[in-house]
């Protein structure tokens, strides 16, 4: 790897995924970069013409045809799945103090629509800054396992 991957830029990428986009590193550069699933397949089955499509998008598409023509420098951020934030969260409600606040985000938590109960539990009881710190750290763990695991070198800011 030429360059050291931005540890931080990695946190980013991991905390906010969306369905329709998939996160690669370049191991050349030690680049993140998002590509929609859409432009993907569109390069992928060479179906893509530049002026078919906005100025903005022109970056992705290179970065697309350079992914599928040099595959071997990319690697795939871990999915949202992989991380799995409802783990986090839990472990989040277990370890939080005081007793009080870890019994209601543990109630918060439990059965359908445990994601927005959680966020209406931590702002409620004032500790939002608290689990996005926490969320933060988890994330940075989980990113610097995943480094060593593909050798990639990194840098923290």
């Amino acid at each position: 790897m030429t360059k050291k991957l931005n540890l931080r830029e990695l946190v980013e990428h991991m905390d906010f995924q969306i369905e329709e986009f998939s996160n690669y590193v370049n191991i050349q550069t030690g680049e993140v970069v998002s590509i929609s699933n859409d432009i993907l397949l569109k390069v992928e089955d060479d179906e893509i013409d530049l002026d078919n499509h906005p100025e903005w998008e022109h970056e992705m598409i290179h970065e697309a045809i350079d992914l599928l023509e040099n595959d071997g420098d990319y690697i795939e951020v871990p999915s949202k799945y992989e991380i799995n934030e409802y783990g986090i969260m839990e472990d989040f409600a277990f370890n939080v103090k005081p007793d009080k606040v870890s019994d209601k985000l543990s109630r918060a938590i439990q059965g359908r629509g445990a994601f927005r109960r959680f966020k209406d539990t931590i702002d409620e009881l004032g500790v939002t800054e608290e689990w996005y710190k926490y969320k933060r750290e988890r994330l940075k763990e989980m990113a610097i396992k995943w480094c060593q695991r593909n050798g990639i070198e990194y840098r923290e800011e």
